[in-house]
Order: C-alpha cells, then sequence, then structure tokens
C-alpha cells in the first residue's frame, strides 16, 4: 500500500538526522510518474510539528479537500429552478463510499482529491480577468502539478481557456511559465516505461479512460457497467462542445475536460498493464466529479425538465445508496486488519501480508519507523 512507501519508507530514508535543505530536496523527489511535493510538504510540516507523522491529521486535511470540492462546484451553479434540489442530488453522487481509497488512503487521498481542488480553484480564478486572479490561478495551477501528475493539465487547459478567451498576453505568460514547470519537473525523471506511439496503446488508453469515467458504479467489480457510464459521460462531453455550453458554464465544461483527460493520461502510462486498474477505488472520486458535471449541464438544459423528477432523483439515489452499500462494509474490514496490523506489530509477532491493505514489506518498514520515532501506533 502507497502509505507505507509514498510516506514511511521515505520519511524514514530522508527526516531522521537529515538537515532542513536535506530533507527539502528530498520532497522534490519523484515517486512513480510523480512529484508529490504537496503531500510530502505535509508530511514533513507534520513531523516537524508533532515530532511524528500521524495518518489521521493528514485525512482531516484530504477531508477538508472533499469539502471544498465541493463547495466550489456548488459556487459555480448557474442561477437555474430548483437549485437546491441539485445541491441535495450533487451531495448524493459526491459523499459516497465507492472511491474509499481516496478517502481512508492517505497518499492517494491528498493527491486525487487535491489535485482535482486545486484545479477547481485554477479555473475558477482564471473567469476573471485582472492580473490577481491571473496570478492566483497560475499559483493554483502550479500546485495542482506539485501534487499529482495529471496536474500539469490543469495548465494546458488554462492556456486553452486563455486563447479561446483571446486574453493573449496572460496566454503567453501561462505558455512561458507551463515550459519551465514542465522542463524542471522532468529534469532528472526516470521513466521506465516505454512510451511509443501504437494503434494498441492508442485503443488501450481510450477504453482505459471510458472505464476510467465510468469507474464510480463498478458494483460487483464487473465492467459492463462502468463501459455504459463512461461512454455516456462521453456523450455528454461531446454534446457539450457540440452546444458550445463552454460559453454557458465554462468552469463546468473545463473541469470534465480535466476529468476526461486524467483517464487518458492514466491510461497512456499505466493502461498498457492492465484495463482493471481504471477500476481502482482511488480513481472513483474522478469518476464522481465528472457525473456530477455531465448531471449539473444535464439539469440546466431546459429540455431536460421532465427528466428531472423523474430521471435524475431515482438515479442520484439508486447510485448513492448502491455505492454505499457495497463498498462501506469493505471500509469496515480495510479498518479491521490494519488494527490487526498495528497490534501484531506492537506485541513483535510475525505479520500476514493481506494486500492491498498489508504490503508484503509494510511490517519492516512500520518497525522501522516506529524505531525512528516517525510512526507512533495509538
Amino acid at each position: 500500500m502507497d502509505d507505507y512507501k509514498a510516506i514511511y519508507s521515505w520519511a524514514n530514508a530522508y527526516l531522521p538526522n537529515h538537515s532542513f535543505v536535506q530533507s527539502i530536496k528530498a520532497i522534490f523527489i519523484p515517486y512513480n510518474e510523480c512529484r508529490i511535493v504537496f503531500s510530502r510538504s505535509l508530511y514533513y510540516l507534520d513531523y516537524l510539528v508533532f515530532g511524528s507523522i500521524d495518518l489521521r491529521h493528514l485525512l482531516l486535511v484530504s477531508q477538508v479537500g472533499l469539502v471544498l470540492i465541493f463547495g466550489l462546484l456548488i459556487y459555480h451553479l448557474k442561477s437555474i429552478e430548483s437549485k437546491s434540489l441539485l445541491v441535495v442530488l450533487v451531495a448524493l453522487i459526491f459523499f459516497q463510499f465507492e472511491y474509499y481509497d481516496s478517502i481512508f488512503w492517505t497518499n492517494a487521498a491528498l493527491q486525487n482529491v487535491w489535485s482535482i481542488a486545486f484545479g477547481i480553484l485554477t479555473f475558477s480564478f482564471i473567469q476573471k480577468n485582472s492580473i490577481i486572479h491571473f496570478t492566483l490561478s497560475l499559483i493554483f495551477g502550479t500546485l495542482a502539478l506539485l501534487t499529482y501528475g495529471n496536474g500539469m493539465l490543469v495548465l494546458l487547459i488554462l492556456m486553452a481557456y486563455l486563447i479561446f478567451k483571446r486574453r493573449y498576453f496572460h496566454a503567453a505568460l501561462s505558455v512561458l511559465i507551463y515550459s519551465l514547470a514542465v522542463y524542471l519537473y522532468f529534469k532528472d525523471f526516470m521513466i521506465n516505461e516505454a512510451t511509443a506511439f501504437t494503434f494498441q496503446r492508442i485503443f488501450n488508453t481510450i477504453l482505459f479512460s471510458v472505464l476510467f469515467l465510468g469507474g464510480s458504479v463498478q458494483f460487483l467489480y464487473q465492467m459492463y457497467l462502468p463501459t455504459l457510464l463512461g461512454m455516456l459521460l462521453y456523450f455528454f462531453f461531446f454534446k457539450m462542445i457540440i452546444t458550445r455550453y463552454h460559453h454557458k458554464n465554462p468552469m463546468v465544461f473545463m473541469v470534465l475536460s480535466y476529468v476526461i483527460l486524467s483517464g487518458m493520461m492514466a491510461g497512456w502510462v499505466r493502461g498498457t498493464t492492465s484495463l482493471s486498474i481504471a477500476l481502482s477505488m482511488r480513481y472513483g472520486i474522478f469518476s464522481a466529479v465528472g457525473m456530477i458535471c455531465c448531471l449539473i449541464y444535464f439539469y440546466e438544459n431546459q429540455e431536460a425538465k421532465y427528466f428531472k423528477t423523474k430521471l435524475l432523483i431515482p438515479f442520484c439515489l439508486l447510485i448513492h445508496f448502491a455505492s454505499n452499500f457495497f463498498f462501506f462494509p469493505e471500509v469496515i474490514v480495510r479498518k479491521e486488519k490494519l488494527e490487526t496490523f498495528i497490534s501484531t506489530i506492537k506485541e513483535n509477532k510475525t505479520v500476514t501480508p493481506q494486500p492491498p491493505a498489508i504490503t508484503p514489506d509494510a511490517e519492516s518498514i512500520t518497525k522501522e519507523a516506529i524505531e525512528k520515532g516517525i510512526y507512533k501506533p495509538y
């Protein structure tokens, strides 16, 4: 599990007996395909303030990010009839347990939740044509880049929006800053996997992105429903383009574009391994946000008035309760496994690996973290 390797294994190697400058440099060391600077900065800050890294503190930060995402999406709803009902429907889709890895899995939660939050903040500020708002959008776009690998898509969408709005001076500045940021991001970056363009890889990337978009309805761990939902979200995305919805609600359009491009990026990098990765629980939050964008578009469509009560309310209720019914029990099981794991460590017994919650190297990493005072069992 990433929490052992991305947090405690890294902390074991770089935090104790290292100078402040050495620890700061270690924050920028790549992890898989990303530089998780934002997450590691929080790990280091928690270590400096409390003398250890407490996952509860970090999970609280991710929960703040979830509330922020919800608040920003609601804030950018247009003035429409029955807006309060739409807020309830958005809450039903967003606050559910299908993507529990992005709620309770610390490293994944911080990366996924805050890359989306920083992205939405970027898209929010860039809509105001002023130096202050432009500067804030660049800051949050850069934070997205330093939170998760797909964060670079935020700055790409930002540039496209500025060009579309004919704000050429801001566009030129963003291109310059984006080029510099990407150069520094990939400097001394080791990429293990070949990135050759093949038809098979392109096909896998598209299929992966479809499953990625529909992952929030992977009930019984089958691909049928995610495939259907992913195709439906693509349909709405293309319909937004045709109906020029980006003029009416550019925020929703940019967020959905970000979600779709994130699925394609993940598919390009990881789709060659297994398409089932697209249904990973940690990706479910992207699917939920994409579904909300389409829900808002559908709700704002005056031609869909009849379906608002006949279709949308039952659909959102079904998604919410089905997700909680299928996936909340897994949260309980995950918690019990982790509690048993920590109890076994404290009693100095041999740990039996139980992936994904407990990986084979979890025991040695955790024991070292306890010895160095980086992790304190509670």
